[in-house]
């Protein structure tokens, strides 16, 4: 949470810097340290992305007809464990 909410304030003068520096430095970990691709690291940063959104809106199946689905592509065999969070 505090991640994406430091990620929304990428236009504030004091924050952004610190932001995109914090989040270049994780791709630079990725590519140069963890070996990753291009392809590889974005697909990692795009699928974080995707979790913090989900636990930020504290998405649940009930929530649309499409939401167990994305909730399912998203945690696969851990789609349980994600529901009985949002929903205790």
């Amino acid at each position: 949470m505090t991640l994406l909410h430091l990620f929304t304030l990428g236009h504030d003068p004091a924050i952004g810097p610190i932001a995109r520096k914090s989040f270049l430095r994780i791709y630079t970990i990725l590519r140069e340290e963890a070996g990753f691709s291009a392809d590889r690291a974005t697909t990692f940063l795009a699928t974080g992305m995707l979790v913090s959104t989900i636990f930020g809106l504290q998405l649940q199946s009930q929530d649309h007809p499409l939401a167990a689905e994305l909730l399912q592509a998203t945690f696969r065999e851990n789609t349980g464990l994600i529901t009985d969070l949002f929903e205790g």
